[in-house]
Order: structure tokens, then sequence, then C-alpha cells
């Protein structure tokens, strides 16, 4: 099932960008905090409007008697996955129909490839992935942004993701591009299922409760395994954001937990230096949706304006200021962001 998830979050009139000067001393160490990272209602109905406007899913629409008599067509078959309460092999033969009768159908390539995801099928899901990367339905800002949030990770680090904007692109970048293919991708969505949240933990070696669910698993995961490098995507789910914050920290377009401060400031340098990739990040958006991935850049440059300042690298200040402005126009948020800038 296609996870849909706006990933424009960045509610900047609560946020708080720097600590105490004591703690600021401690290391150069900025956690985030659990204002930063919100939804934004305004663009998740866009997406919405989008969505449905352009029949995403072709099943939502049909009339459930005609559905019921043609088992053959591919709106049953389809509509038959997609409402299976577990996707097993069972269930994944009505997928495997709906393919057949509609092969061009992309809407199909992502259930594909969350399937062998959940199957550790990593061949198969290569296939789709390249599949919806030649579909060109997926933008260069998100291919770009979701490259950029592989680099901001050390190596075989774990990252949950919460939706379809932050994760199937990420598996694009990994099967198509082969960027980043140590890191372990873990969707919350797909993490409900049980069969794969047992797979994948156990394939990552972390240890948990069993007997927590939901967020409660998340905290618990990252709290149990403070040897691990795990990470949270900037989109997950602000109740869990708000639990952790107060060791959550920005290294990039990540947040890694962390229980010891450490040099966070140092990383968003290196990551924004040496790792990111910028041509959409300097280009003009032409659509919401590309202006909402934008966004996403809005606290990291923030932090590294600011960083700048503190280190007197003017120049590097400037060019930073500049492109925090603009991208904050796009999104309506300039003088919320420009309050947050130090002179």
């Amino acid at each position: 099932m296609k996870f849909l998830l706006n990933i424009s979050f960045l509610l900047l009139a609560n946020l708080v960008i720097s600590q105490s000067n004591s703690e600021q001393n401690n290391n150069n160490v900025t956690p985030a905090t659990n204002n930063a990272i919100e939804e934004v209602k305004e663009s998740e109905k866009a997406l919405k409007r989008k969505k449905e406007s352009s029949n995403e899913r072709a099943s939502k629409s049909l009339d459930a008697t005609s559905v019921e008599e043609d088992q053959n067509s591919f709106e049953f078959n389809y509509s038959a996955y997609v409402n299976a309460p577990i996707k097993n092999a069972t269930s994944f033969q009505f997928l495997q129909k709906a393919y057949a009768i509609y092969p061009e159908n992309v809407d199909l390539y992502d259930d594909f490839m969350a399937y062998y995801e959940m199957s550790d099928n990593q061949m198969d899901r290569k296939t789709f992935s390249t599949k919806l990367y030649k579909s060109n339905t997926i933008s260069d800002y998100l291919i770009e942004y979701n490259h950029n949030v592989l680099v901001s990770l050390p190596i075989n680090a774990i990252l949950f993701t919460n939706g379809y904007d932050d994760t199937y692109p990420v598996w694009v970048n990994q099967d198509v591009k082969n960027v980043r293919k140590d890191i372990t991708i873990i969707n919350i969505n797909l993490f409900k299922d049980d069969e794969y949240k047992e797979k994948i933990l156990k394939r990552a070696k972390l240890t948990y409760n069993k007997k927590n669910q939901g967020i409660d698993l998340i905290e618990d995961l990252m709290i149990s395994n403070p040897t691990k490098e795990i990470y949270l995507g900037l989109t997950v789910d602000k109740e869990l954001l708000g639990r952790l914050y107060k060791d959550l920290y920005l290294v990039g377009l990540v947040l890694k937990y962390s229980n010891q401060p450490f040099n966070n400031l140092a990383l968003i340098q290196s990551n924004w230096e040496n790792q990111f990739k910028k041509k959409t990040i300097e280009q003009a958006p032409s659509s919401f949706k590309e202006k909402q991935v934008l966004a996403n850049y809005l606290l990291p440059l923030i932090y590294l304006h600011n960083h700048y300042m503190d280190a007197n690298e003017l120049t590097k200040a400037k060019e930073v200021k500049d492109l925090v402005l603009k991208i904050a126009n796009y999104n309506g948020k300039q003088n919320i962001v420009a309050a947050k800038l130090k002179e």
C-alpha cells in the first residue's frame, strides 16, 4: 500500500535552535526540540486533494457491486490486495494478478517494493525500484533530498522513516543509484507487521521488549541499544520526537539519538560542505511539492548559518542566509526564519 506522506513539517514559530550559553559551551552541542518538527495541515490537505484528483487509488472510486461481479478485473484484485489485513503469499497473488492485467500502472510499483522488502527479497525489490525510477513519477527534488538523507548517516546506520516520500525514494537511491546500501531503512508503517518487525530487528541485531508496540517500541529500541547508530527521519511522529527530544541531535537531514552530548554542528557543516548534492536546492521550485521538499532544509540551514556566524565565517554565513531566506519565502516562513538567524 502506498503511504503518502506530507514532508513539509517545519512550523518555525516555536522553534528553539539554541541552548543556554552553558550548554552551548559543552562541545558546541545543539539538540533538537520537540517543537522543531510538525506537520503543516494546509500542506496535508493539498496533498490529499492532489492524490484524489490524480486517482492514485482507482479502487476507491469503484462501485462495490461491480467489483464483486468481476473477479478477473484489475480493480477487484488490486482492492483485494490493498484491503488484505496481512500481506503474505496468499494476498500477494492478488497483486500479481492485478499487475498481469495492468503492468503499466505505476501505482503498483511501490506495493511490490513494500512486499519484497517485507519478504527480504532485495533482488525483486530492486526490479520495481528501477521501474518506479524509470516511470519519472518521483521528482528530482525527492531523489536528491533522500540522497542527502542517506549521506547524512554513518556506516551501517539504522534509519526509521515514516511514509512514502521519505522511504521509497530512499530505496530508489539504494537500489538504482547504489547510494549507501549499507543503511538499514525501517519504515514505521511496514513495521506494524509483526513478522516483518521480528525479521528486520533480528537482521539489525537490535534488542527490545516484545511487549512494546508502536512508538513505545521505537522509543525502547533507541534507548535499549546505546551502541547502535539509530536515527530518525525528520518526518517521524511528533509524539515520538516529543518523548525523545532531549536526546535527539540534528546531524543533517536526520536526527541522531544519543544519551551522550557530541558536536553535532560539526557534522551538519561536514555534511553540507562535503556530502550533500545541491542542484535542486539552488533551483527555483515550480510546484507546491517541490517547495515542500525544500522546506525540509530550513532547520539544518538555520543551524549552519548560526554556526558560521559563531565561527566568524561571514562569507559562508551570507551564502547560507540568502539560501535559507529564499526557501523560507517559498513556504511563507521568511519572517519566522529571519528571526532565528544570528546577526
